[in-house]
């Protein structure tokens, strides 16, 4: 897992002094496994300029590891293979060490035995280019399943719900830790049962089916009322700068999944919509602009 940055180099950015929480020229992350094209280099030669599949930016060089197109095509389209369905899975490797993948991350499946899967892993010659490794993965950890999951609301659900309180990390990374925001989530928990969604939320929003939009002059009650009556549990709520996972109403009070960083929280968390209603930004219930289906 390396960072994707706007610019080559690993100083943090803020648009406050002291806001580390929130580095702006951190993109995303890339995980294991990863197809990227090296379209540039830095005049150091110490990062590269990468098209991914789902975005673009600067990664270290020595993060990545070359191979023809060819070789690089055939190990991102393997089958069959294994998914990370943790938030965090642990792959032994042969020749010695550890990688950690994230939930929808796939590894090529070489082979099952009673206790473990043996997989295919990237790793990096010394001359940079490409080398699948033998790695293992004891099936007790239960982090990862062979293919894809059922894509259910059951499914989605539990996958939201296994990130509950994880600390929140814009561009999924905070301070070099560990993390997600607020649409890596939506991306990570539908990417195990081989949805893959865009990487920003207003992307996110783009891409599926709108089922309500909200208008400025709705009431919170006419609001609450749509998504109620209109809105099934298993949508995104869409919103300028946020995104959520809708889990349906007690009563018509509407509640969501989502990673915050906001109003006293920096994790992922179960809320109802008025939250945020004495900041100046307003409640999630006004700031909503649409409900939209995945899939």
């Amino acid at each position: 897992r390396t960072d994707v940055r706007s610019f080559p180099t690993a100083e943090v950015i803020t648009s406050e002094p002291f806001q580390f929480d929130f580095d702006r020229i951190q993109e995303t992350t890339i995980d294991t496994g990863t197809p990227v094209a090296v379209t540039a280099v830095s005049s150091d030669g110490e990062w590269a300029f990468c098209l991914t599949p789902f975005y673009w930016g600067w990664v270290r060089a020595e993060h990545i590891t070359f191979g023809t197109r060819e070789q690089v095509a055939e190990y991102a389209n393997a089958a069959p293979f294994v998914m990370t369905t943790a938030s965090r899975g642990t792959v032994a490797l042969v020749a010695g060490g550890t990688v950690c993948t994230q939930m929808g991350t796939r590894l090529p499946l070489r082979e099952e035995k009673n206790h473990a899967y043996r997989v295919g892993v990237p790793t990096r010659k010394l001359d940079g280019s490409l080398r699948i490794s033998d790695g293992f993965i004891a099936k007790r950890q239960e982090h990862f399943t062979p293919g894809v999951l059922p894509c259910t609301r059951q499914t989605i659900f539990t996958q939201a719900f296994s990130l509950l309180g994880e600390p929140y990390a814009w561009g999924d990374s905070r301070m070099g830790l560990f993390g997600r925001d607020c649409s890596r989530l939506i991306r990570d928990i539908h990417a195990v049962t081989g949805i893959i969604l865009p990487r920003n939320a207003d992307q996110q929003e783009k891409v599926c089916a709108p089922v309500v939009l909200f208008y400025a002059n709705m009431s919170d009650d006419e609001r609450k009322s749509l998504l109620a009556d209109r809105v099934p549990p298993g949508a995104v709520l869409a919103m300028p700068g946020h995104i959520m996972l809708y889990l349906g109403h007690v009563n018509g009070e509407p509640y969501v999944i989502h990673d915050t960083s906001a109003n006293g929280f920096s994790s992922v968390i179960v809320s109802d919509l008025s939250l945020g209603a004495t900041s100046p930004a307003g409640s999630l219930l006004q700031r909503l602009t649409t409900a939209v289906m995945i899939g």
